[in-house]
């Protein structure tokens, strides 16, 4: 109740919660998950391989467009994950899924690669999709940049930059 005055609309407190299982969802694809809102099942989604997870989220169709990323693996970076065909892109960058050991995160290291991998292959204001998977030793990741735990620093960030962009361009390739 005290925090009440602070929600937002149903329609936009809704799309929160979407989003917040779209990175359970894409984070974890080995387990199960079932989400029910008001009443109505909105996902069953079963156990799956990366790719499977995502044509259950956003459809089969959706699925078709994207390319599997090799694993990929620099200086003790792993990459892997999927991304968008260069010619199918959204105004918006809200496909873009980054994930460091299994924790959904943002950071300007991990979309500077993934542009630079794309930079001759989009248009002005338009981007890619992608679920991009990171492992790297977690003393190299520092979690502690923002109170939710989102934004993280890299403790080399050009190397981490570089995996992605050369996971990214040889998946491209």
């Amino acid at each position: 109740p005290a925090r009440k005055k602070f929600l937002r609309s149903p329609a936009t407190e809704s799309a929160h919660l979407d989003r917040a299982i779209e990175n359970v969802a894409l984070a974890r694809p080995a387990v199960a998950l079932a989400y029910v809102r008001d009443g109505r099942e909105v996902h069953r989604l079963p156990a799956a391989p990366l790719g499977g997870r995502v044509g259950d989220l956003f459809g089969a169709e959706d699925r078709a467009q994207f390319l599997e990323i090799a694993p990929f693996e620099r200086e003790g970076i792993t990459v892997n994950g999927l991304v968008s065909r260069p010619g199918v892109t959204r105004a918006d960058r809200g496909r873009q899924f980054f994930f460091v050991n299994g924790r959904a995160v943002d950071s300007s290291f991990l979309a500077a690669g993934l542009r630079e991998a794309y930079r001759q292959m989009l248009e002005p204001g338009r981007h890619p999709s992608v679920v991009l998977h990171l492992e790297i030793d977690p003393r190299e990741v520092d979690c502690n940049v923002h109170p939710a735990k989102r934004e993280v620093r890299f403790r080399r960030g050009s190397a981490v930059r570089d995996a992605v962009h050369e996971a990214v361009a040889a998946a491209l390739r």
